[in-house]
């Protein structure tokens, strides 16, 4: 299985065993909510209704020795092999 993927967020997150910071890093797409979405999202009153919203295809707990990889926006293939090997490259623009 193959998919083009965008980095929806990078985030510090504490790892439990050590206390050490990592990285949690969330690929998904971002997709428009049309008037059907919006109907099954709570909605405060007096705001602004979205427009756009976040679907998280994989998020990853990483630990990164220098700076993290990974910039929001950037778009990646994202490759589960039958053995269940994960490859992510960048895609090229």
């Amino acid at each position: 299985m193959e998919m083009v993927v965008e980095v929806i967020s990078v985030g510090r997150a504490t790892e439990v065993a050590t206390g050490k910071f990592i990285y949690q890093v969330q690929f998904g797409h971002v997709i428009e909510v049309g008037e059907e979405m919006r109907k099954t999202i709570p909605q405060p009153a007096g705001t602004v209704a979205i427009k756009e919203t976040a679907s998280i295809v994989l998020s990853m707990f990483m630990n990164f020795p220098g700076a993290v990889p990974y910039k929001v926006g950037s778009k990646w293939v994202i490759s589960l092999s039958d053995q269940g090997d994960l490859t992510m490259n960048a895609v090229k623009e």
